[in-house]
């Protein structure tokens, strides 16, 4: 008996032992991966402000270039730019946007730079060596000598050696504005096949008060070519099988077009692009693109988009198609939607959260419309309130 009561204590200590060692480690691990978040966060914000530092350079005068290290625990898995905080982490070896994100275990962080950024992305994998260092209360770090470049379009965070390139140029070559508001955009065709415009209501409310709105239809129908449209909407007030759009479909089916009508109540397929000459997006994210959705009667029975359907309209414009997306200004709407789109496709340019034109109750006219056949025989453009669009 004195025996078994002596293994008892022995076993009983061992797996004492064993729990208090448990939990030793995971306070150390605790500690560790406190230790690395600071670490991150501080070396992040480090990088963003002297982003933002040089951004804030004069333009056109001595190039600024600011050349520091900076170090990053291994924790740190990316370090990247972005146009859209909601846009999955890119693959390539740089990214571009307004944004600059990192990151760090289970949390993404992002800053707005408020200027466009080229980085050089910077990427982890951790490894068996960063799961035993975690252990033992090592935090393990990378150095990474970085040179911020000011720019013709923002800054350039490249590795020495690495030269900026004029993306803004390069990567927005493809975009026409066609229709300006007080010297702001808000028709835009970008690659040729992808048109934007930034106020739903000459649509919604044509067509005595907005009699640009049927030749301007008719011609981005034309210009886009097929015979078959495609129309998606989430408002239910967006949906053209009402009264109200009567003028337009009849306008588009005198001209030779048929108008399919899709509310997106559940994820696209491809077999519903299938066949399809042209797509409009009535006011994409005007019901998902918001977190709490007050307009309870325009909003029912919708679903949110996925970046799988922004793949899938991407090889929908690389197979012919063509693509007119219709949104409005903020709060009406967020532009977190079309971004995401515009960024999946391929795309630099974006809608800014802003009313640059017009307001609500005031409808304001703006000549300042580029030759080009969707503005052919369109003089004149009214506008109730629009965003701005920008690469």
């Amino acid at each position: 008996m004195k025996g078994i009561s002596l293994w008892i204590w022995i076993i009983g200590g061992i797996i004492v032992g064993f729990i208090l060692f448990t939990i030793f480690i995971q306070f150390l691990s605790y500690i560790t991966r406190t230790r690395e978040v600071e670490l991150g966060k501080s070396s992040f914000d480090e990088l963003t402000i002297d982003a933002k530092n040089v951004c804030k350079t004069i333009g056109g005068a001595a190039p600024t270039k600011l050349s520091k290290k900076f170090v990053f625990p291994e924790a740190v898995t990316d370090v990247y730019a972005t146009a859209n905080i909601r846009s999955n982490i890119p693959t390539g070896e740089k990214s571009y946007g307004k944004f600059m994100c990192m990151k760090i275990f289970d949390e993404t962080i992002c800053q707005d730079v408020q200027c466009e950024v080229e980085i050089a992305n910077i990427n982890n994998t951790p490894s068996l060596t960063t799961t035993i260092s975690r252990i033992l209360g090592r935090v393990g770090s990378q150095e990474y000598h970085l040179e911020i470049t000011k720019n013709t379009c923002g800054v350039s965070i490249l590795e020495p050696g690495d030269s900026p390139v004029e993306y803004c140029v390069d990567r927005c070559a493809n975009v026409a504005n066609l229709v300006n508001c007080q010297d702001h955009n808000i028709v835009s065709l970008i690659g040729n096949n992808t048109l934007v415009m930034t106020d739903f209501t000459p649509i919604f409310d044509c067509c005595d008060n907005y009699t640009a709105t049927v030749p301007f239809l008719k011609n981005v129908a034309k210009f886009f070519g097929g015979a078959k449209i495609l129309i998606i909407w989430e408002s239910n007030f967006a949906n053209p099988n009402i009264q109200k759009f009567k003028p337009v479909n009849d306008a588009l089916n005198a001209s030779g077009f048929e108008i399919i009508g899709l509310k997106h109540r559940q994820k696209l397929a491809d077999a519903n692009l299938q066949g399809m000459d042209q797509i409009w997006l009535y006011l994409p994210g005007w019901c998902s693109g918001q977190a709490d959705v007050q307009r309870t009667v325009e909003c029912t029975d919708f679903v949110e988009w996925t970046k799988e359907e922004f793949d899938l309209i991407k090889a929908y414009l690389n197979s012919g198609g063509k693509l007119f997306i219709v949104t409005d200004y903020s709060p009406y709407t967020t532009q977190t939607i079309v971004n995401g789109m515009l960024t999946s496709i391929g795309y630099a340019a974006k809608v800014l959260d802003s009313n640059v034109c017009g307001s609500q109750g005031i409808i304001v006219r703006t000549t300042d419309i580029e030759a080009h056949s969707i503005t052919e025989g369109i003089q004149e453009f009214d506008f109730l309130a629009t965003s701005e669009i920008t690469c």
